[in-house]
């Protein structure tokens, strides 16, 4: 059995599902679980703006072929990137002077903490809020859908920023689907958890579900999970 180790920011869950697809269907896996967890309340300093939503979550899910049409699968993606942003945003700890020195250091550093620069803050706005939609457009007309046929799973680090994607989407998407008034941030687990959350407890609407997934860096990928295909 393999264990396999996958980094890719808030984009963990999609980068998992499309390398658990290419497995299965090249025939080099049969079965494949997913599982994603996040401590983000741990990487962040409760001081500064990017805490109030910080959360913890997880979520798994087990990828293999079947014949249940009612069962979910990867049908089409789209990723746009801009590596200008690279370095951004990160976690590091700061440098403190020890007066007196503790055990002989005059110098020692804080726990590491998620920290943004001006030009990270400048990405969110700009590359998180507008060019991360192009995914989502971009895999719609590629698939010739719209947001009439779909439900819409964006990623949640803000209200703010959820109800821009959806206020910008024409036409808007059938079923928005979020869980950051009941969870907060739960950043990497987010798609892993809203899915077993939604199938659960409330329901997704159409067989037609868009995952819109952020990453620090900065890139953006959409996913187009299908069910229910008779064909």
């Amino acid at each position: 059995t393999w264990v396999i180790p996958v980094g890719d920011d808030y984009s963990n869950y999609a980068s998992c599902l499309l390398l658990a697809d290419g497995l299965i269907q090249a025939g080099h896996a049969a079965t494949i679980l997913i599982c994603i967890g996040g401590n983000w309340t741990r990487n962040v300093d409760y001081h500064t703006p990017q805490s109030v939503s910080a959360a913890d979550g997880a979520g798994a899910a087990v990828i293999a072929m079947s014949d249940d049409v009612c069962k979910w699968y990867v049908a089409d993606q789209c990723t746009v990137t801009d590596s200008s942003y690279y370095g951004s945003m990160y976690t590091d700890g700061l440098t403190l002077a020890a007066s007196p020195p503790l055990q002989g250091y005059s110098t020692v550093y804080s726990p590491h903490f998620f920290q943004i620069t001006q030009q990270g803050m400048n990405g969110f706005k700009s590359f998180g809020a507008q060019e991360a939609l192009g995914a989502v457009t971009g895999l719609l007309q590629k698939t010739g859908l719209t947001g009439d046929d779909i439900s819409f799973m964006p990623h949640q680090t803000s209200q703010r920023l959820i109800a821009y994607w959806h206020d910008n989407l024409s036409p808007k998407p059938a079923q928005m689907i979020s869980t950051i008034e009941k969870f907060a941030n739960v950043t990497v687990a987010t798609h892993a958890l809203n899915l077993a959350w939604y199938e659960e407890n409330a329901g997704i609407e159409k067989d037609k579900l868009v995952m819109l997934a952020l990453g620090p860096d900065m890139h953006a990928n959409a996913m187009l999970l299908q069910r229910n295909e008779t064909t």
